[in-house]
């Protein structure tokens, strides 16, 4: 892990594409803004452990129940992580104010 010290104002590069300048600095925290192509997806860490602790919970508990089949099972399990992508999605727009 690389780590530095960044000043407000100042910018962090990360191969051809994407730049991350520090936006804000604060007692214990940092605002930062990230700068990306659009196929790149850039999600907060918090949020993507969520999402993965929640499709376990899902994919779980459709194997224990009996009544469901495995091509049921699957399916269910598509559909939660379909809905995870969506929940991540809506929270990167939310976070680009579009």
């Amino acid at each position: 892990m690389l780590i530095l010290a960044r000043k407000k104002d100042r910018r962090i590069v990360i191969g051809d594409s994407i730049e991350i300048v520090i936006v804000e600095v604060g007692n214990g925290w940092a605002k930062i803004g990230i700068e990306a192509p659009k196929n790149i997806s850039v999600y907060r860490k918090e949020l993507v452990d969520e999402v993965v602790a929640e499709n376990i919970r899902a994919a779980r508990s459709a194997t224990q129940r009996n009544s469901r089949s495995a091509a049921d099972a699957a399916g269910h399990r598509k559909t939660t992580a379909k809905a995870a992508e969506l929940v991540l999605q809506a929270e990167l727009m939310k976070e680009k104010g579009e």
